[in-house]
């Protein structure tokens, strides 16, 4: 008995670990994705830019939905193994809360950003509304599961903030020839008002400087 106890407890802890290594390695390789996709800046803008070259969508929405699929099994794999949360590396570009930020922000981006009368669209895709909803859900997951800081930012410097990361952004995006709204930096505003906060109490917990996850910052 005291044998066949001791081996099933072994096997159920190797099993274990393995599963948590395979989902370590899907992350990783998510992350590192979203980060070469970025050219390695960790700005949202120039990975929307890399996926419309010269301002053409037809890519946008495959690229998008390839990223769904991952975006979902790492969720889940925080979800039935927890201890991933506390797997940090030195390399921002691994936080979970880097590459949930650069995924919020470029839909966020395509909702608020992108010229409606040519893109309108995409904002629309369910593409973009499983992103969004995803990496939402991946960070709620974390900051409900764990101990995570609280987020006590001043309203009127953030909106000031996020206005110069608009612009920034869309700078960006018309430079590589994509066409943008005028009138776009209230809607991201408010927008990202909605998600950052997430994003600010899980980041710190790991060691990560907002600097390291908002490349605007």
């Amino acid at each position: 008995m005291n044998s066949l106890i001791g081996a099933s407890v072994l096997s159920l802890v190797l099993s274990y670990l393995v599963q948590v290594y395979s989902g370590l390695r899907e992350r990783n390789a998510l992350a590192l994705t979203i980060d070469l996709m970025t050219d390695g800046t960790g700005h949202a803008a120039f990975m929307l830019a890399s996926l419309m070259p010269g301002g053409d969508p037809s890519d946008l929405k495959s690229a998008l939905g390839n990223l769904v699929g991952s975006l979902a099994a790492t969720k889940e794999a925080h979800h039935f193994y927890p201890l991933l949360f506390y797997f940090r590396f030195e390399e921002p570009r691994y936080a979970v809360s880097r590459f949930s930020f650069v995924l919020l922000d470029t839909v966020t981006l395509i909702e608020a950003a992108l010229d409606q009368r040519r893109y309108g669209n995409l904002a629309t895709c369910a593409a973009v509304a499983a992103i969004r909803r995803g990496a939402r859900m991946l960070l709620e997951t974390l900051d409900a599961h764990f101990p995570t800081a609280d987020d006590r930012t001043d309203a009127v410097i953030e909106t000031v903030l996020l206005e110069a990361s608009y612009l920034k952004a869309a700078q960006i995006l018309e430079n590589a020839g994509i066409a943008v709204r005028p009138d776009g930096h209230e809607t991201y505003v408010d927008r990202r008002q909605e998600w950052e906060p997430l994003v600010r109490r899980v980041a710190p917990i790991l060691g990560y400087a907002l600097s390291e996850i908002d490349r605007y910052a």
